[in-house]
């Protein structure tokens, strides 16, 4: 997954600086979970339900990605399963024991832009043209009611 944090805020900022002098700050900091809890963690989200219907949204989206006259590669298999596995993240992190299409469209430019390859076209002066063409894959794809 790639995400763009930008840049922290004056405040925030300049408390990083001063908090630098500390040397050893990252010494103290204390483990919040073990092995154990991670993969605990995991089956927890993995057992997240997700619709058929789904599925077949996002296998459309990832299809649409290496049809694309604007991609030279799409998404691969394992692209899509992480889709599918980051929404099921998405969904429990919102309280829910199921993903809904929501979930799919707010992390598919996140999971699958790096994981596409723009042909040399110019669309635009976007620093992502990867993610301009997942925008517009999105956008045609009809989501399952």
């Amino acid at each position: 997954m790639r995400l763009t944090m930008g840049y922290p805020d004056e405040a925030d900022e300049l408390e990083i600086l001063r908090n630098a002098i500390d040397a050893h700050a990252a010494e103290r900091l204390e483990a919040v979970t073990d092995a154990a809890g991670i993969r605990a963690g995991i089956e927890t989200v993995r057992a997240v339900r997700v619709d058929g219907a789904l599925d077949e949204y996002i296998l459309h989206i990832v299809r649409e990605t290496r049809s694309s006259p604007f991609l030279d590669l799409g998404v691969s298999p394992r692209g899509a399963l992480a889709l599918r596995r980051a929404a099921q993240a998405n969904a429990y992190l919102d309280g829910r024991d199921f993903v809904a299409p929501d979930d799919i469209k707010t992390l598919a430019v996140s999971v699958l832009g790096h994981r596409v390859l723009p042909k040399g076209v110019d669309l635009g002066a976007d620093a992502d043209p990867g993610r301009r063409v997942l925008e517009d894959i999105l956008a045609r794809t009809p989501v399952p009611l």
